[in-house]
């Protein structure tokens, strides 16, 4: 991304994006981490949600460090980016009724960037 702003309205695009184009695969995500099979490569992934985090860490400490993005620890900006879109997502492919894909990302993206963006209208730049 060229900006922080592009990148977390790109990250939330793309997630409701692959949604609506997988919504089997969508589905199955969801309701695997409660199947005992899966229980058997916890350790695997521990190790890739480690993986992701990290390289959600570095992305944002460049846009942290550049003044365009709150600093926060790790797991606190990513419940903040992907906490609305994945309950959003899961509504959505659990069939309950939900907003049209245009006014989700337009409200989301917005919303995380009040939380997650340093601009006028968010709070301190620092926690």
């Amino acid at each position: 991304s060229t900006n922080a702003r592009a990148g977390v309205i790109a990250i939330i695009g793309r997630h409701i994006d692959w949604v609506e184009q997988h919504p089997h695969h969508a589905q199955f995500l969801q309701q695997a981490r409660y199947e005992p099979a899966v229980a058997g490569h916890s350790d695997e992934i521990q190790s890739r949600n480690r993986e992701f985090g990290m390289a959600i860490g570095l992305w944002a400490k460049r846009y942290v460090d550049a003044g365009q993005l709150r600093s926060m620890p790790v797991d606190i900006f990513i419940a903040l980016l992907l906490g609305p879109v994945s309950e959003y997502a899961k509504g959505r492919i659990s069939g309950r009724k939900s907003s049209n894909t245009v006014l989700a990302k337009k409200l989301l993206t917005q919303s995380a960037w009040c939380m997650l963006g340093v601009c006028e209208d968010t709070l301190e730049s620092s926690v």
